[in-house]
């Protein structure tokens, strides 16, 4: 802040009869900026509420108790406890289970701004690395570590999000690494506030398979313990071709959790056209034969056994529910 406004400031203080510590405690500029809608990386913009998100996740995601269960803690610890290093999750599971929607969500509650923040930033394998071969991944790394290391110089509490794993060139992920070690600093940037979110698919046909055979065992959807699922989907990731193969990501246990999505039934599926419903009721009335119909259109396995598990498991969970609720209005 320019040195005449800070006068101003202590100036101001004096004549109100204010200390000239509490003056000098509090960042004019950060105030100026924040009544004047400017963002920075203070932490009027860049708060954690702990609360706040364990009642968006309760309330807004649907079946994926282990996700609400975990996902707090983990940022918690991370953003109330000094932290070591940099935060990375890997959210696995299969297409409409919410593994994008919960990295909006946690946006949301770790900045201001949530997705419009200009310390967010999501990358796609298509978009920002759609070239294959060892010319165009060697440039894609250095871009990469450049992208990580610039944001993270102008706010510690920036928050990185690499969409569809798999579909990334193998190796490149691996220029990450560095950022996820247990170093004060890093050429004098310190990186331990960061948080990276992987989503991806991979290991989404184990998860299922162990969601079936628990509850062919009598098992209920909530007695599912997430520490089956971490270890399983580390070493299946570090197997498959994509982003995670061979990666020093899993080799290093940089990546603190890999939580499971756990594919979505008709219940939930209900839940998402009555959420769907609510956004669209200038248009489409809420209706139980509206919930039941398009209910029914959702693409469900059948295990051909006959089994009261046939047509329980929606196959693409919570996806293009919107344009089916569209054709009954």
């Amino acid at each position: 802040m320019p040195l005449i406004l800070r006068l101003c400031w202590i100036v101001l203080c004096f004549l109100g009869g204010l200390q000239l510590s509490f003056c000098y405690k509090w960042d004019f500029g950060a105030l100026l900026n924040a009544a004047v809608g400017r963002e920075t990386c203070s932490q009027h913009w860049t708060s954690f509420n702990l609360t706040n998100l364990e009642k968006a996740l309760e309330a807004r995601l649907f079946g994926q108790h282990l996700v609400v269960k975990f996902l707090p803690r983990l940022l918690n610890v991370h953003r109330n406890v000094p932290p070591k290093k940099a935060l990375a999750i890997a959210l696995h599971g299969s297409t409409g289970t919410g593994k994008t929607f919960v990295s909006q969500i946690v946006a949301e509650h770790v900045l201001r701004k949530g997705e419009e923040s200009k310390y967010f930033h999501r990358f796609i394998a298509h978009r920002h690395f759609p070239l294959i071969g060892k010319d165009h991944i060697r440039h894609y790394k250095n871009q990469l570590r450049t992208w990580i290391s610039g944001n993270v110089s102008r706010c510690p509490n920036s928050v990185f999000v690499f969409e569809e794993i798999e579909k990334f060139p193998e190796g490149l992920v691996d220029e990450i690494v560095p950022f996820l070690e247990p170093f004060a600093h890093i050429e004098g940037v310190d990186y331990r506030n960061a948080i990276f979110l992987f989503t991806t698919n991979l290991g989404k046909a184990e998860i299922a398979k162990e969601v079936l055979s628990h509850y062919r065992a009598g098992g209920e959807r909530e007695e599912l313990k997430a520490g089956v699922f971490d270890k399983f989907l580390s070493k299946y990731s570090y197997n498959e071709d994509g982003g995670f193969k061979y990666s020093a990501l899993i080799e290093k246990h940089a990546i603190e959790s890999h939580l499971p999505f756990l594919p979505l039934e008709r219940q939930h599926i209900r839940k998402c056209i009555e959420v769907e419903l609510h956004h669209l009721k200038e248009e489409c009335a809420m209706s139980e034969d509206t919930i039941a119909a398009v209910a029914d259109e959702i693409d469900y396995y059948d295990f051909g056994d006959g089994s009261p598990l046939d047509g329980l498991f929606a196959k693409h969970g919570c996806k293009k529910i919107k344009p089916k609720i569209l054709y009954h209005c």
